[in-house]
């Protein structure tokens, strides 16, 4: 495996209804990572030895951001590359972001990467003009710009579907769906036979793909999850191997559509089908606190 990161989901909440980085975050309050169990994640990735980055998001890790400060004042002192995922709501100004930033700075924080949330519905906007991304430079801070729809399940910018509920029915995406199931036959987001980040949420959970867990390290140790995971014999992750969401649906007889707008999108209506069948696996968003 050439696992070297970890990406750390500090909270499901986010400024936004419906933008998010990697869960389904809203402006009520969910799940918050703990100090018990961030060093619990520390302990286990000095264990493990090869995770050399660290990156937090969420939701928007900025809404804690004294915390958010901990956290990564803790993983600079375990000699870890640390970066931040946000959409930027903080930096109203170049002056503004500039305070924000100083004192992550200050406490370790080496790379910034800003998602395009805070310029949705005005494409009339440079991205690169960004206060962050100005204020990051000018304090010779590395920092990237992520278009939102690297994220975003269906392929729509500035909006991912929210998770579903046991008995909901899936809505119509934005786009129209123009492209049989059968055709998706490949999955095209992380690389699920060689993964080289993990996500874990702030219930413990680490997440080779958004939902799509292989493990707590609450209940089982970090190195054993990693060690214990054989992509081609997953139940979920084998078939999305051999054939992408297509082959998920055949090997389990899933109901489905005749079209999809992308891979993702039917590959999240198949893992919601499966839910019940590998709870432990398969865990919805709106688990992690949101309601």
């Amino acid at each position: 495996m050439k696992l070297n990161a970890v990406h750390v989901l500090v909270t499901s909440q986010s400024t936004y209804e419906d933008v998010d980085c990697f869960i389904w975050g809203g402006r009520q309050v969910g799940s918050v990572l703990t100090m018990e169990l961030f060093d619990e994640l520390l302990a286990q990735i000095r264990e493990q030895g090869t995770i050399r980055q660290i990156y937090f998001e969420g939701g928007e890790s900025f809404v804690f951001y004294h915390a958010l400060e901990t956290f990564i004042e803790k993983a600079a002192a375990e000699g870890l590359i640390v970066g931040i995922v946000s959409n930027g709501f903080w930096a109203t100004s170049i002056s503004d972001g500039r305070a924000w930033l100083r004192p992550l700075m200050a406490a370790g924080l080496d790379r910034l990467e800003l998602t395009d949330a805070f310029f949705k519905g005005t494409p009339e906007e440079v991205f690169e003009d960004h206060p962050g991304f100005q204020a990051a430079r000018k304090l010779r801070l590395q920092a990237s710009l992520i278009p939102l729809e690297e994220y975003a399940d269906d392929g729509e910018k500035g909006r991912v579907q929210p998770p579903l509920e046991e008995g909901e029915v899936l809505p119509p995406p934005a786009v129209e769906m123009d492209l049989p199931w059968s055709s998706f036959d490949n999955c095209p987001k992380d690389k699920l036979h060689n993964p080289e980040r993990i996500f874990m949420d702030p219930k413990g959970n680490i997440h080779v793909c958004r939902g799509l867990v292989i493990g707590n390290i609450l209940e089982r140790p970090l190195i054993k999850i990693l060690g214990a995971y054989i992509p081609r014999e997953h139940p979920v992750a084998g078939p999305l191997l051999e054939g992408g969401p297509a082959a998920l649906a055949r090997q389990f007889n899933l109901p489905h559509s005749e079209v999809y707008a992308n891979a993702c999108r039917f590959c999240r209506e198949a893992r919601h089908l499966l839910s019940p069948r590998f709870p432990e696996m398969l865990v919805p968003t709106r688990s992690l606190g949101l309601v």
